[in-house]
């Protein structure tokens, strides 16, 4: 099978950020950083999934949120550029990122995030506009 040279560089980049992982420095905003997500704790054991959530600080109240994910089937990610507001801001997965990059089309989901003290971040995912019913 031969692997376009741009899926191989994006894998090599989420893989990259997988295995770097890492806790915040201490006495810093406890949300900033990468995390890899322990399936055991969460109790939704997935082998051979490897999760990883970031929160990086941009400055001026403006938080970048990646989550990557790499399957025995492939990679992907979620990404988002938000603040600590409740207002709504866009999430981009690989499909929807394309869509915006070549047409300009937002995607239909978003999310708010609002920080309630020191160490907790609620969150609210709506899709057109709607918060999705769970299954």
């Amino acid at each position: 099978m031969i692997v376009p040279m741009k899926r191989l560089a994006v894998v090599a980049l989420l893989c990259s950020v997988a295995l770097h992982a890492q806790a915040p420095a201490a006495g810093t905003n406890p949300f900033l950083g990468s995390w890899k997500r322990n399936f055991e704790k969460s109790g939704t054991l997935q082998p051979g999934v490897i999760s990883v959530r970031e929160y990086r600080d941009q400055g001026g109240g403006l938080m970048l949120h990646t989550i990557v994910t790499i399957t025995p089937n492939g990679a992907g990610f979620t990404f988002t550029a938000a603040k600590y507001d409740g207002k709504e801001y866009l999430v981009y997965v690989p499909r929807t990122l394309g869509e915006f990059l070549s047409a300009g089309t937002k995607p239909a989901r978003t999310v708010a995030f609002i920080r309630k003290d020191a160490n907790t971040l609620e969150w609210t995912d709506r899709q057109n506009g709607k918060i999705p019913q769970p299954e």
